[in-house]
């Protein structure tokens, strides 16, 4: 479910005229490696700098980068190494640290199925509080 939501956010930001390319190019390589982009960006800052980034740090990478700034020389950097190892057939998820996620098995199903009919009760139970207290 998780990689499925970080495709769909990297595909909506592709045809965006307004986004900087290099932060596109950002977006696009944490889906390409089913991680969050701040997760590429402390992927990022220990490929390039060999150590895990403070949190404060990461933290203030991170709301400059949603803010719309430009992603770090270095974290682009990776971006493009990404992209192009993607482009070729030779990605590599683990050499950036990232497991592949475990497939999905029938008791994970499950629980899905029922959180989401849970949801689906309680929105209905809401809607038709609504009709029948608030009226027309």
């Amino acid at each position: 479910m998780y990689r499925v939501w970080l495709k769909a956010l990297f595909t909506l930001h592709r045809d965006d005229p307004d986004l900087d390319p290099d932060t596109r190019d950002v977006i696009e390589a944490a889906g390409m490696l089913s991680v969050s982009e701040f997760d590429f960006l402390e992927i990022a800052h220990v490929e390039w700098f060999g150590r895990m980034p403070d949190r404060k740090h990461v933290n203030r990478l991170f709301a400059h980068h949603m803010l719309g700034g430009k992603p770090p020389f270095w974290v682009h950097r990776l971006a493009r190494e990404v992209i192009r190892l993607y482009e070729s057939g030779t990605l590599d998820r683990s050499r950036f640290g990232v497991n592949a996620p475990p497939p999905p098995n029938l008791r994970d199903i499950g629980i899905g199925i029922g959180q989401t009919a849970l949801l689906l009760l309680i929105g209905y139970l809401i809607f038709v509080y609504m009709m029948e207290y608030t009226g027309p």
